[in-house]
């Protein structure tokens, strides 16, 4: 961990990204429980997630949810060509399961609307956090080594600090999960559990 580690997440220039926790990753009756996949470490880190952000807003950490959204404007060939072709199907516009998991945002709550892996390619999530002149990212969702791993770069390399919660992220594989842990330890951040941060917000 970063020596300067309670510098890193102040509060005055954090923002803690929710992505992509909604009903058809996570919920049994979603499509990715009925293709198959295991969900349940997308469901515990959801549920950890939904815990982690109620003791976050005590401190006044801006949330930010951002939820994958498809619709035939945004599937373009090449993004329908995608190996796990349901990951392109889900979360279609305007269905129960685009809708968020575990945890809703609150009145006044930004919400980010993406269509692509990275929370940053076509939105205003950049435009959001310099507004709010945000400098870390703390990054929780799912997956790991898809939709958190690929904003956690993207915003590295947009010069935010990173920092991601372990316990608040899930994919369907463990391995996955891990290696993509290391990998955005090794090359674009702060890999910590989630009592971490809450301690060292909580200690003056």
């Amino acid at each position: 961990m970063a020596p300067n580690f309670k510098e890193l997440i102040n509060p005055l220039h954090s923002a803690v990204l929710v992505i992509d926790n909604q009903n058809d990753s996570c919920h049994p009756d979603g499509i990715y429980a009925r293709s198959g996949r295991d969900i349940s470490l997308r469901q515990k880190a959801a549920h950890n997630t939904a815990e982690f952000i109620k003791e976050a807003r005590k401190y006044k950490v801006p949330i930010i949810f951002i939820k994958v959204s498809n619709n035939k404007w945004t599937n373009s060939p090449v993004w329908m060509r995608q190996p796990r072709i349901e990951g392109a199907q889900a979360c279609q516009e305007g269905t129960w399961g685009e809708q968020f998991y575990a945890a809703q945002p609150l009145l006044g709550e930004a919400i980010v609307t993406k269509h692509r892996y990275s929370a940053f390619i076509g939105t205003d999530l950049d435009m959001i956090l310099r507004s709010h002149r945000i400098k870390t990212l703390i990054a929780t969702g799912g997956g790991t080594q898809a939709c958190v791993e690929a904003t956690a770069r993207d915003g590295f390399m947009l010069d935010y600090n990173i920092v991601v919660v372990s316990d608040c992220c899930g994919t369907p594989s463990i391995e996955e999960h891990e290696l993509a842990l290391k990998r955005m330890a090794n090359l674009c951040g702060v890999v910590v559990e989630s009592k971490q941060l809450l301690q060292a917000w909580a200690t003056k």
